[in-house]
């Protein structure tokens, strides 16, 4: 038995460009508005092997308009590091904010952690530069803030495993990771390759994850190596008070399915992957709206209950939309 999606929960906050690819977009709730941080990436400026290069927009949704309104960019600069990626947030009671970034490192390209701090002023978002943090040294993705001190971190060659992290340096004062404790996440058929972060846990332990697939496309004429196609789907995770895995979904929340059938899609940057991703969802009682990114194409909002979410873990049946 399976969960129904009604085409009126899905909403577009950030529609399709052909000129734009606006993706990966961050929730920070403001009262009942929600600022989202996004990718943007021109789509001629994108070549194979080369990492996207683009800039972190500020968004805002406001009650009376039917999409995000852009508001600024979020401006970062540091001396290692050549783009900024994935933004993960969360917010405390007092308008503080803690940003998650990947942070591409100058010299190789390689993804490496770190962390800024901000404000919510008067439904504004603002950083504080001073409080930028690189670890260049630690080589991951996905850093979630799930407290105002700690987040959640995917280690690179680790591709089942979440490290829980906080601020260190060593005695050369060199900027370093604390790794509290490792979780392990058990293999599903939407999660065989890979697991990933969206966001911060849910009420009663439950954490969305994205899974990933890999697949062979054949051996390039060219080059003679084998081309792998990937295939992304969101799903659950149960985590107790230890932030032990209890329980993940049989089957994912969401794929690429999902919508193809109501929303109109385009040319991604990357063909060969069939991407569905969320960086992060807002919180009101039991509702939870998911902020949803169809590839790089378009950014969509998704309503949900925590009913639906526990149905989900309890039953493992897919949601569908009609």
């Amino acid at each position: 038995m399976s969960s129904c999606l009604e085409r009126d929960k899905v909403r577009v906050l950030i529609p399709y460009d052909p000129k734009v690819a606006r993706y990966n977009a961050a929730v920070i709730r403001v009262g009942g508005n929600s600022i989202f941080l996004a990718r943007e990436v021109p789509r001629d400026g994108v070549m194979p092997g080369i990492p996207d290069r683009g800039k972190l927009i500020i968004y805002r949704l406001e009650p009376e308009l039917p999409e995000a309104k852009m508001i600024g960019q979020l401006d970062l600069s540091h001396g290692e590091i050549n783009n900024w990626e994935d933004a993960r947030a969360c917010s405390g009671k007092n308008g503080e904010v803690l940003i998650g970034l990947t942070a591409i490192r100058a010299r190789d390209n390689r993804p490496v952690a770190a962390t800024v701090r901000g404000n919510i002023v008067d439904n504004n978002f603002s950083i504080n530069k001073e409080s930028l943090i690189v670890y260049p040294n630690d080589e991951g993705k996905n850093v979630t803030p799930i407290s105002l001190n700690q987040f959640l971190f995917r280690r690179e060659g680790f591709r089942h495993s979440l490290e829980v992290i906080e601020y260190n340096e060593n005695e050369e004062g060199e900027k370093k990771i604390k790794v509290i404790r490792t979780i392990e996440f058990t293999k599903r058929p939407w999660c065989e390759w890979q697991i990933g972060t969206q966001a911060q846990l849910l009420p009663g332990g439950i954490l969305p994850i994205h899974g990933v697939n890999r697949f062979s496309l054949g051996v390039d004429q060219h080059t003679g190596e084998e081309v792998f196609g990937y295939a992304y789907s969101l799903g659950l995770a149960l985590l107790d008070e230890d932030l032990n895995v209890v329980d993940m979904s049989d089957t994912p929340l969401f794929t690429r399915e999902s919508f193809k059938d109501i929303l109109p899609m385009g040319k991604e940057l990357d063909a060969n992957k069939d991407v569905i991703y969320c960086c992060g969802y807002s919180v009101d009682g039991d509702i939870i709206k998911f902020v949803i990114n169809i590839g790089d194409l378009m950014t969509v909002e998704v309503t949900k209950s925590l009913l639906e979410l526990r149905k989900e873990l309890r039953l493992g049946s897919p949601f569908a939309i009609i």
